[in-house]
Formats: C-alpha cells, structure tokens, sequence
C-alpha cells in the first residue's frame, strides 16, 4: 500500500537485476507480470526497454508493454509505445502485424490505472495512441489490399 516504498524496493531491485545482466532484468519483469497484482515502475520499464533494443522481438515487445502499462505512468507508457512504433515504422520488429500491434496499444492502455489515464500525460498518452492507431489502421487495409491483389 506504500506506494513510495514499493517503488524503492523496485527500484533496488532493477539495480541489482541489471548489474546482474539482461536475462536477470527479464526476470524481473515476468515476475512483476505473473504477479497479478504487482506493478511495474518507470525504472524497470526503462531498464527494459533498453534490453528490449537489443533484441526486439514480438514476445519481448509483449512483455516490455505490459510492464509499461503496470507502471501506471502514462509518460513512460507513451515513450515506450513511441520506441515501439518506431522499430516497427523502420521494419524491424518482425512477426508483428499492425492490426496485432495498434491491438496491443490499446489493450495495454487499459491496464494503465484510472488515474493515469486520467491525468495530463493521459490525455497526451490518448492522443498519441490515436495518430499512432489510424496510421496502423491504414498499413493494415494496405496490407489487406496487398494479399487480396497476390491472389
């Protein structure tokens, strides 16, 4: 219920995770996410994501999304979905489809607490996911028209 001291401990805890290497950082976040009600923080979500640089793959991304929805920042989660957006943008988030992925976006915004999304930086969250949403939503119907053209 501490929310101050909970973030403190997390935050120790990604220290030592982190000097430890990137798999112990993962574990870490999976932990948080099977922890049903754990929640992330902005610290582990940057650590994360700077793992998830490294290798972006389409269950990393799922994970590295989850953890920035549950750290009920609606900032960090607006940055990540940027980072993500742009690896895709630049082909090189394979596997991930961009109806799969604007699905993604939204599902995850609704993990984000109320407050959060209520805030100022979730009305921000809001409209980044929206641009973000109708350019994903125009890639896929290019997409659709692309395989319906090869048949």
């Amino acid at each position: 219920r501490d929310r101050a001291l909970y973030n403190d401990v997390l935050d120790a805890l990604v220290r030592q995770r982190g000097s430890a290497g990137p798999e112990a950082l993962r574990l870490l976040g999976h932990e948080i996410i099977r922890g049903g009600e754990l929640r992330a923080n902005g610290s582990l979500t940057r650590g994360l994501l700077e793992v998830w640089h490294e290798s972006p793959t389409r269950d990393a991304t799922v994970d590295l999304l989850r953890i920035a929805a549950l750290s009920d920042e609606a900032e960090t989660f607006r940055e990540t979905v940027e980072a993500v957006y742009r690896r895709w943008r630049a082909g090189e988030l394979h596997g991930m489809k961009p109806a799969e992925l604007s699905a993604l976006f939204e599902s995850e915004y609704w993990v984000l607490s109320s407050d959060a999304q209520r805030s100022g930086a979730g009305f921000v969250l809001k409209q980044t996911l929206a641009e973000i949403g109708r350019t994903l939503a125009q890639a896929a119907r290019r997409e659709s028209e692309t395989s319906t053209e090869a048949v």
